[in-house]
This record gives structure tokens, sequence and C-alpha cells, in this order.
């Protein structure tokens, strides 16, 4: 499993390697992981987005190239906004990619399973950022 840190964190706590390219290729291989706590953005998803052969994290963001986001204090997400997927899921306990090939996030927090999809653009085809539906 490649290696990461996010210092001073939520926690984390459900976690899902997106096998399928149904919310499009750039997510494919990579590893997502739910928040165990409420307090930051009311339950935060992140994403990690990992390289060809799933041995490191490909970092984009020069804050983190080290692999640690340093975060300044505890709730604070100056160095991990760059892994933040998506906000308000509540404490997200499990995550799988469903039979569609769509992220499914359960909410324990809120009692609800959100299901995220990517949308078509009008005009070619091309997928949107993934969307959130409850």
């Amino acid at each position: 499993m490649p290696g990461a840190a996010i210092g001073l964190s939520a926690g984390l706590a459900g976690i899902e390697f997106m096998e399928l390219r149904r919310l499009g290729s750039q997510y494919q291989g990579d590893l997502f992981v739910g928040a165990s706590r409420t307090t930051l953005s009311n339950g935060c998803l992140f994403r990690f987005n990992l390289t060809g052969d799933r041995n490191k994290i490909a970092v984009d963001d020069p804050r983190i190239e080290d692999r640690v986001a340093d975060n300044a204090a505890k709730f604070d997400i100056t160095e991990s906004e760059s892994l933040l997927f998506g906000t308000d899921f509540g404490v997200g306990t499990d995550i799988q990619t469903g039979p569609d090939g769509n992220l499914y996030v359960v909410s324990l927090s809120n009692g609800a399973v959100y299901e995220i999809y990517a949308l078509l653009a009008l005009e070619g085809g091309s997928p949107l950022p993934p969307s959130k539906a409850s």
C-alpha cells in the first residue's frame, strides 16, 4: 500500500480503490478515503491519485511532495486541500465501487448512501466533474 500521512487529520474511515473508469479515466486506480469525524467540512472524502504501479501517491501539489500533509492545526486542511474530493459526506464508514461503476459512500452520521457519478457534457459526451446524489 502506498504511504502517505495527513498530519493532525480528522481521522480516516472507509477506503476504496476505484477500479473502473466510469467516473473518468483520471480516477481509475485512485484511492478514496472517507473521514471518521464530521469536524472537517462536515465529513470529507479524500482522493489519492496513485502512480500506475500503485506503489506511490502521485502528487501535483508541491506542499505534499514529501507525501505528508503537514496541516497547521487540528481540523485545518491547508496542506490537504489538494486531496479533498468532496465535503458534507458525514462519517463515511464504507466506500464501494458499484456494479454500475459509480462510487458509493455510506454515511453513518447522515444515515444516507451517496452515489458519486459523472455527468456527461451536452456536446461531445466528455465527462464533467463527478457529482453527489443521496
